[in-house]
């Protein structure tokens, strides 16, 4: 079988003409030639092309001949890529679209020879949009390692640094590229910090207060707010998110209290957004260091101030900690929470919820009495098993809990 595929990938890069015509992918039906697959385009240095579809869809069948069977497509996937297609409803298909999450056909990927997926395409594609994505692709993966190389040797070009910031950008996010943003941005004079990309470089990026970018749009707001090219809102979104994540890595609030008094004063954000948004920024700070003491004040307090009624945004939050938190001091809070909103609305769902972390805190028994007081309290007799049921299972957890003390004592 090894060559066989051998074969075909030998064909389709040896007829270019032929092959250009249109995508000549080839099968992939097993583990065996998917590895020859991988195989051949590491010899060949190339990423692989996935498209993972099915004989039905109509939609893989227009995909096939009005994007697939076109020289422009043809000449564009045999140059640069490996060009793979896996039946979808196959045995080895079930596997394929499990392990990277295939939610249906047709799906097309740009994959390394390490199996790292760079690009994928859900659904019908234009050829554009299709060769947008692979000429990405390539970049990542032929052109961000050389031109990392470039900058740890110091010989990186004005156009080799703007390239190798936008592929950081597109990998690792605004904060994991923050770094080469700032020694970009660090090496220019601030007069050049006013021309069109890297203005747009400090909109993306944005900054915090007590950075000299942010003191600098600070200074200049004014020329700034008239100048087309500075994009206020997409700076101020990028500053609130940089602002937040190092608020919380240096566990610092007075970084929001300067953003809140220096942005959100001259930002067009309105009044009952910013008191909105003011509250939201110092909920995730909570969240984020922990303080959930802190984190209970604001919740309330956004749930004093919620239009879609306080009991609600109480359940909800109080529900996010439950399953997200195993800390004792967070489900206590949890369950404060859940409280409140039972006060204003008692539903089964709710006192469920203060259970489960009753038992996440192995408070066993305060779990099985609150299980006992909700089985008094339902009316319906066919939800009394279900409670039965549940009182069952944590009598079973502690059990096992006391179990596994009395091993380990």
């Amino acid at each position: 079988m090894r060559y066989l595929v051998v074969s075909l990938l030998l064909l389709a890069f040896s007829l270019p003409t032929e092959a250009q015509r249109r995508v000549r992918f080839i099968e992939v039906k097993n583990i065996e030639e998917w590895e020859d697959a991988l195989e051949m385009a590491k010899d060949n240095k190339r990423l692989l092309f996935i498209n993972i579809c099915s004989g039905w869809s109509q939609v893989c069948k227009r995909l096939t001949s009005e994007v697939f069977n076109t020289r422009t497509m043809g000449r564009f996937i045999s140059n640069n890529f490996v060009p793979i297609y896996i039946d979808g409803d196959s045995e080895f298909g079930d596997v394929w679209r499990d392990k990277y999450e295939v939610p249906g056909y047709p799906y097309l990927f740009y994959m390394t020879p390490g199996e790292r997926i760079i690009e994928r395409l859900e659904g019908y594609q234009l050829d554009s949009t299709i060769i947008e994505s692979g000429r990405k692709a390539y970049l990542v993966y032929r052109e961000y390692p050389r031109l990392r190389e470039a900058y740890v040797q110091g010989g990186l070009s004005p156009k080799g640094w703007r390239t190798l910031i936008e592929l950081e950008l597109a990998n690792e996010g605004p904060e994991g590229a923050r770094p080469l943003f700032e020694e970009y941005i660090s090496n220019k004079s601030k007069d050049k910090w006013r021309n069109g990309y890297n203005l747009a470089l400090i909109c993306t990026f944005g900054s915090a207060p007590g950075e000299e970018v942010y003191e600098f749009v600070l200074e200049n707001r004014d020329n700034l707010r008239i100048n087309p090219e500075f994009d206020g809102e997409k700076y101020f979104e990028s500053s609130f998110n940089h602002s937040m994540a190092l608020a919380v890595r240096r566990q610092d609030s007075t970084i929001l209290q300067r953003l809140e008094d220096d942005i959100f004063s001259w930002s067009e954000v309105g009044g009952n957004q910013k008191s909105e948004l003011a509250r939201e920024m110092y909920r995730t700070y909570y969240l984020g260091i922990g303080d959930w003491t802190n984190f209970e004040r604001i919740v309330n307090t956004i749930a004093d101030n919620a239009s879609s009624g306080r009991e609600t945004v109480l359940a909800l939050e109080s529900r996010f900690l439950i399953e997200n938190f195993m800390d004792a001091d967070a489900l206590k809070a949890a369950i404060r929470l859940m409280q409140k909103s039972v006060e204003a609305r008692n539903t089964l769902e709710k006192q469920l919820f203060i259970v489960q972390a009753l038992v996440n805190l192995k408070q066993f028994d305060d779990a099985i009495k609150q299980l006992q007081r909700v089985r008094e309290a339902i009316k319906d007799p066919y939800d009394r098993p279900i409670i039965d049921e549940y009182i069952s299972d944590v009598r079973r957890l502690k059990l096992e809990a006391e179990q596994k003390k009395e091993k380990d004592d």
